[in-house]
C-alpha cells in the first residue's frame, strides 16, 4: 500500500503510511526503509539516513539498506561514510553495479581518482550483464555531485561529452 502511495507521488499518506507500520511492528525492516525512500524523495534526506540507519542496525545483511545509507551520505555530503556504506554493501553483494557506481563518484568526489576510476568504469548493468561505461551518463546525472563527479572523471579520461558543459 505504502509504495502504490509513493509511485503515485502521495507522498504524506506514503510517510503515514509507513510510521503506522512501524508503530504496529517496530522490526518491521521494510517499513523503515521504504520510509527512508520517501524522504529521499521528498528531500528530507536527514530524517531518510536515520531510517536507513535504524533498517541496517535491525537487519545488517540487507544490502540495500546500506546502499541507501550510502546514497543518502553522499547527497549530504559527509563522503568517507558514505564510501564505507557502499563498502559495506559490495561486501555483502560483490556484483552490485549500483554500489560500484555511486562508490566510484564518492571516491572521485573525495580526491581518490585511482579507486574511483577502478569503481566507474565499466561497471556491468544488472539487466544485461554488460558492462555500463558510466561517464557516457554525466548529462543525466540528477544530482550536482554526480555531475561533479561526472566531470572529475571525463577530465581524468580526458572525455568531452557534448550533452554536459557544465563546468565545476
Amino acid at each position: 500500500m505504502g509504495s502504490a502511495l509513493r509511485e503515485t507521488g502521495n507522498f504524506r499518506e506514503a510517510i503515514n503510511y509507513y510510521k503506522r507500520a512501524i508503530a504496529l511492528n517496530p522490526s518491521y525492516t521494510d517499513a523503515y526503509y521504504n520510509l527512508a525512500l520517501v524522504l529521499q524523495d521528498k528531500d528530507r534526506l536527514d530524517e531518510a539516513l536515520d531510517y536507513c540507519q535504524r533498517v541496517v542496525s535491525l537487519k545488517p545483511e540487507f544490502v540495500d539498506g546500506h546502499y541507501s545509507q550510502g546514497f543518502i551520505l553522499r547527497r549530504l555530503g559527509r563522503l568517507q561514510e558514505a564510501i564505507a556504506c557502499y563498502e559495506r554493501a559490495i561486501q555483502r553483494e560483490p556484483n552490485y553495479p549500483e554500489a560500484h557506481k555511486n562508490l566510484g563518484h564518492a571516491l572521485l568526489l573525495s580526491g581518490d581518482l585511482r579507486r574511483g576510476l577502478q569503481n566507474t568504469s565499466g561497471v556491468g548493468d544488472k539487466s544485461t550483464g554488460h558492462p555500463v561505461p558510466t561517464y557516457n551518463h554525466c548529462g543525466t546525472a540528477p544530482h550536482s555531485m554526480e555531475k561533479q563527479s561526472c566531470c572529475m572523471l571525463n577530465r581524468a579520461l580526458g572525455i568531452r561529452f557534448s550533452s554536459f558543459a557544465t563546468p565545476l
